[in-house]
């Protein structure tokens, strides 16, 4: 869902700190990606998970109080415009059914 917290901050808690960079992969949104190839910038998607469990235990542990979720790169326009409003309208209802 995320990058992992624990690998970009390694200081105390941040006391109710708001994570502006929290980025989210939904599994529609990888299997455009894989089915995209090369168009999607050399990311691999194969394998990635979307784990909103494993994501907040971590910003818990380091004191986030919340996380604006934005989509990974590399986003989701591969050539195709109906086809990229049609990922993102399925990719931002099922980031808004996270919160």
């Amino acid at each position: 869902m995320t990058a992992p917290a624990d690998t970009v901050h390694e200081g105390p808690p941040l006391g109710g700190a708001i994570d502006v960079h929290a980025h989210f992969l939904t599994a529609r949104l990888c299997a455009a990606m894989e089915e995209a190839g090369p168009r999607a910038a050399g990311w691999h998607a194969r394998g990635a998970r979307l784990e909103p469990e494993a994501a907040l235990a971590v910003t818990d542990r380091k004191g986030i109080a919340a996380a604006l979720l934005s989509v990974s790169s590399p986003g989701v326009h591969y050539g195709d415009d109906r086809a990229a409003r049609e990922l993102a309208r399925a990719v931002n209802d099922e980031g808004a059914a996270l919160v």
